[in-house]
């Protein structure tokens, strides 16, 4: 489990299955590999980015429903 903190932070998971939670401010998201599940949208979350979403079977997985986020690719 790989947690950002208050601000606008960049977070890289591990080349694993990761489970990583987008925190206030305004975050990038990044899996680096494997089926990793994100979770961000929560009340607090400012404008959060994930990299590098992979869709298809044994692709990366939503945590709650994004709100006011955005995937990049």
């Amino acid at each position: 489990m790989i947690h950002a903190l208050g601000g606008d932070d960049i977070v890289i998971g591990t080349t694993g299955d990761d489970h990583i939670y987008g925190g206030a401010g305004n975050d990038t998201l990044t899996g680096n590999g494997e089926a990793d599940t994100f979770h961000y949208g929560f009340t607090n979350a400012g404008n959060d980015e994930i990299t590098d979403f992979a869709t298809g079977a044994g692709g990366d997985v939503m945590g709650p429903a994004p709100v006011g986020g955005r995937i990049v690719r």
